[in-house]
């Protein structure tokens, strides 16, 4: 699979979600075949996945009371990103994230 734009993941309890979350996020190794973030493989490459990407974890959130734009902002600053830096692509789902 190749995805050049921003990922939503929709499927049933146990069908892999968090799973694949996992392993491009570089927390689990796949039981078999590839992974690529970017083109860098998030097995053998882990440091600079890493460093590319960003997760903010919806139970991750300091104040419950923080919509998801807000907890994203928050997850911006703390990650030291500079207001000038390119913001998330607006998708179908942005009208919820308030």
């Amino acid at each position: 699979m190749k995805l050049d734009e921003d990922v939503l993941l929709l499927g049933p309890n146990g069908a892999g979600k968090t799973t694949a979350v996992r392993i491009l996020t570089t927390l689990s190794r796949p039981d078999g075949g590839e992974a690529r973030i970017a083109g860098h493989d998030v097995v053998r490459e882990p440091t600079v996945v890493q460093r590319m990407i960003g997760v903010a974890a919806q139970d991750a959130t300091v104040d419950e009371v923080l919509t998801g734009r807000q907890n994203l902002a928050m997850i911006r600053r703390l990650s030291g990103l500079s207001r000038t830096a390119p913001a998330p692509a607006r998708s179908s789902c942005s009208r919820n994230s308030d």
